[in-house]
């Protein structure tokens, strides 16, 4: 977890869930996007692996060449593959309580 430019090592605690997900709207399209539930589930190194992929991968998108990205987290995908519920189905399907996937 570097900065792309600089190679400053950026602390875990900036990659919580809500940034995270901001991080992924930026470079993934809607159906990817990894419902809020699943970003919070993740451990704090699967945070900071889907950050700081997120981060590198908006940043090389605006013509910084010098930028490395790293391959894709395999943790950060739409679990049930595209996106073909509607949002309060998807709401039924994912029970805060439970955490579970249906």
């Amino acid at each position: 977890m570097t900065h792309p430019l600089t190679g400053k090592r950026y602390p875990a605690k900036y990659f919580d869930p809500d940034t995270v997900e901001t991080l992924l709207l930026l470079v993934l399209p809607d159906a990817e996007i990894p419902i809020h539930a699943v970003i919070e589930a993740w451990s704090k190194d699967e945070l900071a692996e889907a950050g700081n992929w997120a981060l590198r991968a908006h940043l090389k998108a605006s013509d910084n060449d010098s930028v490395r990205v790293p391959a894709r987290p395999g943790h950060v995908r739409w679990p049930l593959g595209p996106i073909l519920a509607t949002p309060a189905e998807i709401a039924e399907c994912l029970p805060e309580a439970e955490g579970g996937i249906c």
